[in-house]
């Protein structure tokens, strides 16, 4: 995990707020695509002998993903946090408040360059579904979302909506294991895309309600088995 995230890492500058800044923001992209793993403990000694930078902005940077709760402190290390059925709840409840809203601007709002972003993560998807390359399909889900989230032009709205996502990535990856759901999940985001196409605010804003309500319903389906599975296995193909 570690070693991809380190190919990524600009060479440090001489402001060290901003190398903990890169250094965050590489582990919430590694967080989002899959490279962090359930019971996989980070350290901040490793992470920062494979990112080559000193364990100052790890620490900062980890910090800040602690206080964000997307890792949690454990005796052997940092790890990703254990979501019970009524966090997911929770979590669910706010997305479904915020999210509607969040696309409804993006249908408003968005640019050319960010609705062609948005085709083309759409059009990763299709290709990695197509190959059942489940690694890819979660990496250019992520692409969408951040292509989608880049435009809303609030940026407090933007803040709160990438957040409760990133607290459901470990549940995403779950489920997503499955081709039927990654089936659904092309559908729901091809519709959204197409409203945002056609600046239908009020369309896209009811399609993403939608496409949230059927993910939480497959999160709560599939919960009892993700929750307690130690070892979900590599990401990379259908067997």
């Amino acid at each position: 995990m570690t070693k991809t995230i380190a190919r990524n890492l600009a060479p440090p500058d001489s402001q060290p707020e901003a190398l903990r800044d890169r250094v965050y923001n590489l582990l919430r992209k590694a967080l989002r695509e899959g490279q962090i793993r359930p019971n996989q403990h980070l350290g901040e000694h490793s992470l920062a002998k494979e990112l080559r930078v000193s364990r100052t902005p790890v620490r900062e940077a980890l910090a800040l993903l602690v206080r964000d709760g997307l890792l949690v402190g454990t005796s052997k290390g940092l790890m990703l946090p254990e979501l019970s059925i009524d966090d997911i709840r929770q979590i669910y409840e706010i997305r479904k408040l915020l999210e509607p809203a969040g696309m409804r601007q993006n249908a408003q709002h968005a640019t050319k360059q960010q609705i062609a972003a948005m085709r083309e993560a759409v059009k990763g998807q299709a290709a990695a579904q197509k190959s059942g390359d489940v690694r890819a399909f979660l990496a250019a889900n992520a692409q969408f979302r951040d292509a989608a989230l880049a435009s809303i032009p609030s940026p407090r709205l933007r803040r709160v909506i990438e957040l409760h996502e990133d607290h459901v990535q470990f549940m995403r990856m779950a489920t997503m294991a499955d081709s039927a759901v990654r089936d659904l999940v092309l559908e729901g985001l091809t519709g959204i895309l197409a409203a945002v196409v056609a600046h239908e605010a009020d369309r896209a804003a009811e399609l993403t309600l939608k496409h949230l309500s059927h993910g939480e319903r497959i999160i709560n389906q599939m919960y009892a088995g993700i929750a307690h599975t130690p070892t979900l296995g590599p990401l990379s193909r259908d067997s």
